[in-house]
């Protein structure tokens, strides 16, 4: 990396002994740029005027101390001068432990490989029928042997409140783009795995990769590359349950695969700011996966290189982004409240703002769209359009255009299809956090959308009524259509 955001250096503060302190805006002002341990220390000792001494002030005790602001930056000080780049300045850790898997898989890989295999086949559990791998084989390394969990989650509830807690969240899936039998998942606080059996088992691909999966796709036209946007993207703002929880990590960029997901390697920076950088969406040409747009709460990002270099195309907060099918040069996008399109591939200076007609009555505060992808050589001029906004009665409508995204008509807004009901007739929304749409690859008419549950167009009408396909709650239903909220990715 060119540099290190400030948002870095605190990510590098909070992953140390200061992971639960707060950092005063003037302090964060004032270290704002500061790479260097003595400089930020500089500024730490004018700002709490502990210059001229650091031990205990006179009359502190112990405890005092420990607790005291100065005091933590003495003990990060000392953490920090241990972690440093050969210039002196601060790493990111993040970076570094994944170039390091990555140099140790280029000069030991295979033969840790050939090591782990004799594992496999001479060394056994202390109890052998205690569990199976998913490669069918029962070994353990060291003589250890699982003894739970055994299952994907555990009933809790009675009646109509039964619920099903499962283990973590996985909120990415894409597809190979000829094999229906491939397919990858991706989690916004963990990894990447991928099916070659039609999900009857799973491999982690992701080994290595800096935590969490914002955006997940393989491209189009060649089956082996794959990109992902690290860290966490809906839940990676302070108004979610997720974020204030510590459990959504920040990106690291953009990590890509030429070999579907032996190995990765981080595309260069696009965003180079203080911020923390959040992916919303990614899609690849059907034709070029070296053309690559991305959506972010920065802008658009474009590369026609695969990741070598980055153009911000557009700025702003964009929740999504997607090429026309089979047409480069018509690229369609959304912010929380606008349609836009490019009829030139997406360049600078070439976005118009479409017409939504009517204006949904509820401001929206999220706007998510759905292409035909995958039907080979179709060229569809539909594209739609989920609104949501973010408080209780606010599903704003579902909308299409027919015209490659010029303007929109509304098709439905009735029943609420992001609340928690079979039949829509409650108020609950929560679009903002998780929101998705996708449409039937042989028929532009039949369109699915994910919200709390998933919906469908009832037959191939365009969206002009929907239909409940998952429940909310295991005990509101039939059990085969129970799929735990939240649906982010349909």
């Amino acid at each position: 990396m060119k540099r290190i955001a400030f948002s870095a250096i605190l990510l590098l503060l909070a992953s140390s002994l200061l992971a639960q302190r707060h950092v005063p805006p003037e302090l964060e002002s004032r270290l704002r740029g500061k790479r260097k341990v003595a400089d930020i220390m500089q500024v730490i000792n004018q700002y709490y005027d502990f210059g001229r001494v650091n031990t205990h002030v006179d009359g502190e005790d112990e405890d005092e101390w420990e607790g005291n602001d100065y005091a933590w930056w003495v003990k990060w000080s000392y953490w920090a001068m241990r972690r440093l780049n050969p210039d002196g300045t601060l790493a990111n850790h993040r970076v570094k432990n994944y170039q390091a898997q990555q140099d140790v898989d280029a000069r030991y890989g295979s033969a840790l490989r050939n090591a782990e295999q004799q594992f496999r086949q001479n060394f056994r559990p202390l109890n052998e029928n205690s569990f199976n791998n998913p490669d069918g084989s029962n070994f353990s390394y060291g003589g250890w042997s699982l003894i739970g969990p055994t299952n994907g989650g555990s009933v809790v509830g009675s009646g109509t409140n039964i619920d099903i807690v499962g283990l973590a969240r996985m909120d990415r899936i894409a597809f190979h783009p000829t094999n229906q039998n491939i397919m990858y998942t991706g989690s916004p606080s963990g990894s990447i795995y991928q099916t070659t059996d039609g999900g009857s088992s799973w491999s982690d691909v992701g080994r290595g990769l800096p935590l969490g999966v914002a955006c997940l796709k393989v491209a189009p036209s060649n089956g082996n590359i794959i990109y992902v946007f690290s860290g966490d993207g809906d839940s990676h703002r302070n108004t979610t349950f997720v974020f204030n929880y510590d459990v959504s990590p920040a990106s690291n960029g953009i990590f890509k695969s030429t070999n579907g997901g032996i190995t990765w390697t981080r595309c260069n920076d696009m965003y180079t700011g203080v911020n923390d950088l959040v992916g919303h969406q990614l899609t690849i040409s059907q034709s070029n996966a070296n053309f690559v747009l991305v959506a972010t709460d920065q802008g658009i990002y474009r590369t026609t290189d695969g990741g070598s270099s980055w153009e911000l195309v557009r700025s702003g907060n964009y929740y999504d982004v997607e090429f026309r099918p089979y047409d480069d040069s018509t690229v369609y996008s959304s912010t929380a409240t606008t349609i836009e399109r490019s009829i030139n591939g997406g360049r600078t200076g070439t976005w118009t703002s479409s017409t939504i007609t009517p204006a949904p009555a509820v401001v929206p505060q999220r706007i998510d769209l759905g292409v035909r992808e995958n039907n080979v050589g179709a060229q569809s001029t539909f594209v739609y359009a989920i609104f949501s906004g973010a408080g209780v009665g606010s599903f704003s409508g579902l909308y299409l255009s027919t015209d490659l995204g010029a303007t929109y008509n509304r098709q439905s807004n009735t029943p609420n299809i992001l609340g928690s009901t079979t039949n829509g007739s409650d108020a609950n929304v929560q679009g903002r956090y998780n929101l998705g749409i996708c449409v039937k690859p042989t028929d532009a008419n039949y369109v699915v959308t994910a919200g709390l549950c998933v919906w469908r167009s009832n037959g191939s009408n365009g969206g002009t009524s929907m239909v409940h396909s998952t429940i909310y709650r295991e005990g509101l239903g039939v059990a085969s259509e129970y799929i735990h909220p939240d649906v982010h990715d349909v």
